[in-house]
């Protein structure tokens, strides 16, 4: 074997390496609880538990998800969610509702059941991402699940809000406002009297 030879598998190991090193960092994201902006008296009904939170596979990614017109939409290699997308809106509706509801009048996954029993919260979400110009959109039902009893008739929620950039630095935080807005709706259905915050 001639010297080129036995050469050529450490110049492809150099190469490869230095390909990784010069590719852009990779930058993981959460979404974030955010402050109520109405107040609700503490609901008279049963404490309730987030218990699903559905979403279509080609959302709920390791890359965070973008729309670019046309109906194609971009995965980033670069821009990553920490955690699976459905657990985390899951933790953050939990503490959503909770700022809104009070810690006695929301379970978090896993905490004992009491006597009683507990409403759930089945969350569907269709639509959460930017597309190429900022604008992020949440589409998703609500319905609440009586303890043993059939779910009630599904709420609908689309909220459109502006990030003022693509970049999911700025898209992230947006997503987490608009999980903060789909809590103010299911406080507003579980405890009606909730008023606006100032």
């Amino acid at each position: 074997m001639s010297a080129a030879a036995r050469l050529a598998p450490a110049v492809a190991l150099v190469l490869a390496l230095s390909g990784c090193g010069s590719s852009p960092p990779t930058h993981y994201y959460e979404l974030m609880p955010v402050p109520a902006s109405s107040t609700c008296p503490a609901p008279a009904a049963k404490p309730v538990v987030v218990r699903q939170v559905a979403m279509p596979p080609a959302l709920d990614r390791s890359g965070i998800v973008s729309e670019e017109g046309g109906g194609r939409v971009v995965v980033s290699d670069q821009d990553r969610w920490v955690a699976p997308l459905d657990g985390q809106i899951r933790s953050v509706m939990t503490a959503n509702l909770r700022q809104r509801l009070g810690d006695a009048a929301v379970l978090a996954p896993g905490d004992p059941v009491p006597p009683g029993g507990v409403e759930s919260i089945a969350i569907t979400v269709q639509r959460l991402l930017a597309d190429a110009s900022g604008r992020v959109t949440l589409a998703a039902d609500f319905a609440l699940v009586p303890p043993n009893r059939p779910a009630g008739l599904a709420q609908h929620v689309r909220l459109v809000l502006d990030a003022g950039s693509a970049r999911a630095e700025a898209v992230v935080p947006v997503m987490s406002a608009a999980l903060g807005r789909l809590a103010d709706r299911i406080a507003g259905t579980i405890s009606p009297g909730c008023t606006r915050g100032g």
